[in-house]
């Protein structure tokens, strides 16, 4: 009888978390993007006004951030008034577009598809199939996550971004499986050991032996690495060709890179490099910078909007690549190197200045 009433209550459980599930639906009118954000292993929330992406229109991708984020290229009457990011977990970012038409849903999606092909990224997928308001950049991750919803959010990002994204529906189905999984095992060897004991145990052995929730575990305590790169021995053909690089990328020997981040700079000091780039008397040149690559790219892209874009290597020659547009003015180029070497201060001696010229090909 006792044993029944366990199964009786499975079921119930299942069934009601079943039904919530389903019945949790994306809002309508808003379009998610999901791209790579290898660093931060906390929620990030960032609003912006139209105006600030103005510099966006027109580029298929660009960097917000720090944090590989694909925009598209709508005209003004489809452009939302406001877009809102959101970091929920140390893979993805989601921009969320408040009132976009379903054609400005199509130019999303196009803009994806041929921002993805450009780069030649296998690791890049794309998906509209979840739901009409949705368009999904994944990762190679993607298909294990979704197998895994609000549990493997838990192993990847930590308790908070897993507690803002939970529904309670997530939560009763894994005391389902511990307690359905303890229950079998009491059944099978007949030891007096109880039910949520057991099940605790197959649940973690199942964990340790999974290669993807072991692979997210391992991601959870080493956060700098991931699978979205591309490598340098391409990046100066795409220089030299004029194309918008907006990924961070590695050294020419390898394929993948745990991104190096540094001492990060007060926004008042990357203020101040900006007005020593547009001083014209600075006549000096040094290449040492060690810094927070993330902070360092927002202030300069809000200070200098798409002009560059750049990469950061994590293997022992730690570099900076500002990726130039090929109509940049080369007094620029000598200005802003003048700005690093005047305001960055390096702190290891093991990082230097790289600059790509994209109209000469050449560093």
């Amino acid at each position: 009888m006792l044993k029944f009433s366990y199964w009786l209550l499975a079921c119930l459980c299942t069934l009601v978390a079943a039904a919530h599930a389903q019945a949790v639906q994306p809002e309508e009118a808003r379009t998610y993007v999901w791209a790579m954000n290898p660093v931060a292993p906390y929620v990030i929330e960032q609003n912006l006004e139209k105006s600030e992406l103005q510099s966006s229109v027109g580029e298929a991708e660009t960097n917000l951030r720090g944090f590989d984020v694909l925009l598209l290229k709508l005209i003004d009457e489809r452009m939302p008034e406001r877009f809102e990011f959101r970091i929920l977990r140390p893979e993805e970012l989601h921009l969320k577009a408040e009132g976009l038409s379903d054609s400005g849903y199509d130019a999303l999606g196009g803009a994806i598809t041929r921002s993805a092909e450009r780069l030649k990224n296998p690791n890049i997928l794309f998906s509209d199939s979840y739901h009409r308001s949705e368009v999904r950049l994944a990762t190679r991750w993607d298909e294990g996550r979704e197998a895994g919803h609000g549990l493997i959010a838990f192993f990847s990002s930590g308790l908070e971004p897993f507690r803002k994204s939970l529904h309670w529906s997530h939560l009763l189905f894994m005391v389902f499986l511990i307690f359905l999984g303890g229950l079998t095992v009491k059944i099978v060897t007949s030891k007096k050991v109880k039910a949520w004991q057991a099940g605790v145990m197959l649940f973690f052995v199942f964990a340790i032996n999974n290669t993807y929730l072991t692979a997210m575990l391992v991601t959870a305590l080493r956060v700098q690495a991931t699978p979205y790169v591309v490598g340098l021995d391409r990046l100066e053909d795409l220089a030299t060709a004029g194309k918008p690089v907006a990924v961070k990328a590695t050294s020419p020997s390898v394929e993948e890179v745990e991104y190096w981040q540094a001492e990060a700079i007060p926004f008042a000091s990357v203020n101040q490099m900006c007005q020593v780039a547009s001083d014209p008397d600075n006549d000096y040149d040094i290449e040492l910078v060690a810094h927070d690559w993330e902070i360092l790219n927002w202030e300069i892209n809000r200070n200098f909007p798409g002009r560059f874009k750049f990469i950061l290597d994590g293997f022992g020659e730690q570099f900076y690549a500002f990726m130039f547009r090929p109509d940049i003015d080369p007094d620029f180029v000598r200005r802003f190197n003048i700005a690093l070497a005047e305001v960055l201060e390096d702190k290891n001696a093991q990082a230097r200045l790289r600059l790509y010229l994209p109209h000469e090909g050449e560093e």
